[in-house]
């Protein structure tokens, strides 16, 4: 239980390291927000939170992620929580309720936008760095 904490933290809300020099803006190493690399999954909240399948979705995605975050550490050299990759097959239909139930509005299309142009600046980071 003392890695939850810090895994917890990788997970949600850790943010990159901010410099003086260039790069300015540097990813952590040992993990970033899926908050921050995947902002469109903030899109899930519009699903139906009343559907069973929904509930069973999240349940499972819970599920997965709890060994994870009893483990010591989030891994070594990567960008974002590579341990959400276990859990993502199954918020994706989440996620996919959410854009079918509500449509997808231009808050939406931002994140997305956002998710894509964070995950570029990591793929240079990667490779110049």
């Amino acid at each position: 239980l003392v890695h939850v904490p810090m895994n917890l933290d990788y997970l949600l809300w850790h943010l990159p390291q901010f410099r003086l020099a260039p790069a300015f803006i540097v990813p952590d190493g040992f993990g970033l927000s899926i908050v921050l690399t995947s902002p469109a999954l903030i899109l899930a909240i519009r699903a139906d939170w009343r559907s069973r399948e929904t509930l069973v979705l999240a349940g499972t995605c819970l599920l997965v992620l709890i060994p994870s975050l009893l483990y010591y550490g989030g891994g070594w050299f990567q960008f974002g929580y590579r341990y959400a990759l276990d859990a993502l097959p199954f918020a994706m239909p989440i996620l996919a309720r959410a854009v079918e139930r509500s449509g997808l509005r231009a808050w939406g299309i931002a994140l997305i936008v956002l998710g894509c142009a964070v995950n570029a600046a990591g793929i240079l980071w990667a490779l110049l760095g």
